[in-house]
C-alpha cells in the first residue's frame, strides 16, 4: 500500500515540480506545450514502467502565483490489459507562491484534479493491472510506445537503489478530486464494481498537521444487484514516509439498496473515534467502532493485519437485528427477469433517494451490456473475498429476527482459513437453546456445505404462532441432526442434499386435529358431532411425539414416526422429496378408547383399529385419502347382523341346492322313460 501511495503523490507533485522549472527558466517566451516531450521524459521513471502521454494543453501563469493547468493526462496500462488506460486525468490545476519557492516550505494554492478515470481489470486466472505499483521502489527498464508498458515483467529488474521516500514539508491550502470515476472489471469473479461521483476534499494541509478530509460516492455492484450512495467525513494525520495514517472521529454514512436488500433502502453509519493505517507494518485498527444499520446499533472492534492475505480479528456486539429486511421476499419469475433485462442496470437512490443532503442518489453506472455471471457457487459469492483470509471473530445480537422468527441472545464465532469458512451460533429460542455448526468450503468447486443442528426444550407455541399465524401446535420439542451438500445454488443445494436427523416432543398439544374428521372425512358432516363449536372440539394431547429422519439426495425419508396419547396413537412412515417438492406419507391412526357412532342403521365403534391415512401430492395441494371403507367393512364381518346374513344366505344356498338336486332327479327319471320307451 506504501508503495502504492508513494506512486500516487508522485504523480500529484512530480507534474508540478517539473512545469515550475520550466516557467522559471523561461517564464515568457516559450510554450510549455513545446516541452511536452522532455515534461514526459522526466515523469516517466516515476511511472513504474506505464506509458504516459499529455494529449491536453498546458497553461501557466507566473505572479503572484505560479500556476499550472494541464488537459488531459492518460497513463498507460499494465502489459496484457490494452482496452482501456490506466488512469485518465482531464483536468488538473495547481498553484504555487512564487516567492514561497526561495523558502523551505513552499506554500501551494489548492490542488484540483476533474473528471478522473481508473480502471482496475483483473483477469480470469487473477492476473490484475495494479499490482505492480505496490512492487519494487526502482523503476522499470522499460521504453516501448504506445499506451502499453511491461509492467510485473520479470526482465524488467531493479537498476539501482533509491533512498527512503519522504513526503516533502509544504503548506497546501486544499487539495480536491472532482467527478472521478473508478471501474474494477473482475473477469474472474464475473462482477463489475464501479465507483462513481466520487468528490473529495482534503485541507488545508499546514506540515503534518491534522487534515480535514471529507468526500461523497456512490458504488454499484453489477453482479449482486447492490448499490450505495455514501458520504464520509474525518480528521488525517500522516507521517511524512507515509508509514502511518491516524483517522480521528471518522464517519461514513450510507444507503444501501438493490436486490440484494430485497429493493429496501438500509440506511448504515460508521463511526470510529479513532481508525489507524500502518503501512510499514501492514495493520489496521478500529478500536472502538460503532455500527448503526436503520436503528439497529451495535459497538465492536477490528484488527486487519497484512494486506495481500489479510489476517482479521473483530467482535462486535448489537441490540437488535431485523434480517426480514435483507432477505428477499420471493423469487424472481421469468416475467420479472424480462422486465428487469428491459429496464437495464439502476442503482438504487433512482428507486428512494436518500434523505440525507450529503448522500447523493445513484445513478445508472454502468449501461445495459450483460456480463456473464458463474452460478457455480453463486450462493456463496459473498465469501468468495475470504479464500485467502485468516479470519477469526464473533458476533453477538441481543435480539434477532428472520422470517418472523424472534432469537434472543445470538452469538455467533465466525471463522475462516485456507477457504474454510464457518459459522457456530447459538441462540435462546422460544424458551430453549439452539446450536448449531455451519462449514463452508468456499475453495472448492462446487462448495461443500456441512451443518450441524440441536433444538432443546422450543416451545413450539409461539414457534407455529410466528410462521403460521395460529398457536395451533404446542409442546416442548427436541431436534438434532447432520447434514451434507455440495453446490453452489439453492437448488444444488437441495438436489445434493444428504444427512439423517432425530426429533421428538413432550406434552404436544394439536388444536386443529380434529381425530374424528381426519378419521370419518366425507361422512363426518353427517353425524351429530361435527356440530360441536370450536371450542367444544377436543384437543389432541400427545404424551410423547418422536421419530427419525434419513435425507438422501435431496429426498427426505421417515419411517418410524410415533405419537401416544391416551386417546389415539399415529404412526407414519413415508418421505417428502424436497427437490420436486411433493410429499407420499401414510399415518396410522389407531384409537385407543371407544370410538362409536352410528351409521345408517348400524353401530360401528373403531378402538384399536388401525386406520391409514395417505398424504400424497405437491406440498401446496396435498391429496388426504383413508382406508376406513375397508376397516368398516371388515368390522361389518364381525357383527352379528352380518353372521345372522352369512347364516341365511348358507341357509339358502342348501335350500337351493337341494332343490336343485331334486329337479335334476326327477328330470332324469322322466328322460330314463322316455328313452325306455
Amino acid at each position: 500500500m506504501k508503495r502504492f501511495l508513494k506512486w500516487f503523490f508522485g504523480i500529484l507533485f512530480f507534474l508540478i515540480i517539473i512545469v515550475v522549472g520550466a516557467v522559471i527558466a523561461l517564464p515568457y517566451v516559450i510554450n510549455p506545450n513545446d516541452y511536452k516531450d522532455e515534461i514526459i521524459a522526466q515523469i516517466k521513471p516515476h511511472m513504474y514502467g506505464r506509458d504516459l502521454q499529455i494529449p491536453g494543453n498546458i497553461k501557466l501563469s507566473i505572479f503572484p502565483w505560479l500556476g499550472v493547468e494541464v488537459g488531459e493526462v492518460v497513463i498507460g496500462n499494465a502489459e496484457g490489459f490494452v482496452l482501456k488506460p490506466f488512469m485518465v486525468i482531464k483536468n488538473s490545476k495547481a498553484h504555487i507562491r512564487l516567492l514561497s519557492l526561495l523558502s523551505d516550505q513552499p506554500e501551494i494554492g489548492s490542488l484540483e484534479f476533474r473528471d478522473v478515470t481508473v480502471n482496475l481489470q483483473q483477469d480470469p486466472e487473477g492476473r490484475n493491472n495494479w499490482s505492480d505499483l505496490a512492487q519494487a521502489e526502482t523503476t522499470s527498464t522499460g521504453t516501448t510506445g504506445g499506451l502499453v508498458k511491461v509492467a510485473n515483467s520479470p526482465a524488467s529488474k531493479p537498476t539501482e537503489s533509491k533512498p527512503e521516500f519522504t513526503l516533502p514539508s509544504m503548506k497546501v491550502e486544499g487539495l480536491h478530486f472532482y467527478n472521478v470515476r473508478v471501474e474494477f472489471n473482475d473477469q474472474k469473479a464475473n462482477d463489475v464494481i464501479t465507483l462513481t461521483k466520487l468528490n473529495l476534499d482534503a485541507g488545508p494541509i499546514n506540515q503534518f498537521n491534522p487534515v480535514p478530509l471529507k468526500g461523497k460516492f456512490n458504488f454499484y455492484s453489477k453482479k449482486n444487484k447492490l448499490s450505495a450512495a455514501s458520504a464520509f467525513a474525518t480528521t488525517m494525520v500522516m507521517t511524512s514516509s507515509l508509514d502511518d495514517f491516524s483517522f480521528k472521529k471518522f464517519i461514513m454514512n450510507t444507503n444501501l439498496s438493490g436486490k440484494a436488500v430485497n429493493n429496501n433502502v438500509i440506511k448504515t453509519s460508521v463511526k470510529i473515534p479513532d481508525l489507524n493505517i500502518k503501512t510499514k507494518e501492514e495493520k489496521i485498527t478500529a478500536k472502538p467502532l460503532s455500527l448503526q444499520i436503520d436503528n439497529m446499533k451495535s459497538e465492536g472492534r477490528l484488527t486487519i493485519k497484512r494486506f495481500e492475505k489479510p489476517i482479521i480479528r473483530f467482535a462486535l456486539q448489537m441490540g437488535t437485528l431485523n434480517l426480514d429486511k435483507f432477505i428477499p421476499a420471493k423469487t424472481e419469475t421469468a416475467d420479472e427477469k424480462k422486465q428487469d433485462k428491459a429496464a437495464g442496470e439502476t442503482a438504487a437512490g433512482e428507486t428512494a433517494a436518500a434523505t440525507d443532503s450529503d448522500i447523493p442518489t445513484v445513478d445508472d453506472l454502468i449501461g445495459d451490456k450483460p456480463i456473464p455471471v458463474d452460478t457455480t457457487n453463486t450462493l456463496f459469492a459473498p465469501l468468495a473475498a475470504l479464500k485467502e483470509t485468516d479470519m477469526q471473530g464473533v458476533i453477538s445480537i441481543e435480539e434477532l429476527q428472520i422470517n418472523d422468527l424472534v432469537a434472543t441472545k445470538v452469538k455467533a464465532n465466525l471463522q475462516a482459513r485456507s477457504g474454510l469458512v464457518s459459522a457456530i451460533p447459538s441462540a435462546v429460542l422460544y424458551g430453549g437453546t439452539y446450536a448449531g455448526n455451519v462449514q463452508v468450503q468456499i475453495k472448492a468447486i462446487p462448495a461443500l456445505l456441512s451443518t450441524k443442528h440441536t433444538l432443546r426444550n422450543v416451545q413450539m407455541g409461539p414457534l407455529t404462532k410466528a410462521l403460521t399465524g395460529k398457536e395451533s401446535l404446542t409442546g416442548q420439542a427436541n431436534m438434532q441432526g447432520q447434514f451434507f451438500s455440495t453446490g453452489g445454488t439453492l437448488e444444488a443445494i437441495t438436489e445434493n442434499l444428504n444427512g439423517d436427523g432425530q426429533f421428538s416432543m413432550r406434552d404436544a398439544r394439536i388444536k386443529t386435529l380434529d381425530v374424528k374428521q381426519l378419521i370419518l372425512k366425507e361422512n363426518y358432516e353427517k353425524l351429530e358431532f361435527a356440530k360441536e363449536s370450536e371450542e367444544d372440539k377436543q384437543v389432541t394431547v400427545f404424551t410423547t411425539m418422536r421419530g427419525t429422519i434419513r435425507v438422501k439426495d435431496g429426498v427426505a425419508y421417515n419411517k418410524d414416526f410415533n405419537a401416544i396419547s391416551r386417546r389415539i396413537h399415529l404412526k407414519g412412515a413415508g418421505n417428502a422429496n424436497l427437490v420436486k417438492k411433493n410429499v407420499k406419507y401414510t399415518l396410522t391412526l389407531i384409537p385407543k378408547k371407544s370410538f362409536g357412532f352410528n351409521m345408517g342403521s348400524s353401530r360401528f365403534d373403531l378402538k384399536n383399529k388401525r386406520i391409514k391415512t395417505h398424504f400424497t401430492g405437491p406440498w401446496s395441494n396435498i391429496d388426504v385419502n383413508n382406508d376406513l371403507e375397508e376397516v368398516l367393512k371388515a368390522e361389518f364381518k364381525q357383527s352379528d347382523l352380518y353372521k345372522k346374513k352369512r347364516i341365511k344366505e348358507e341357509k339358502m344356498k342348501d335350500e337351493i341346492k337341494q332343490e336343485k338336486e331334486k329337479l335334476e332327479k326327477k328330470y332324469k327319471n322322466k328322460l330314463d322313460e322316455i328313452l325306455s320307451q
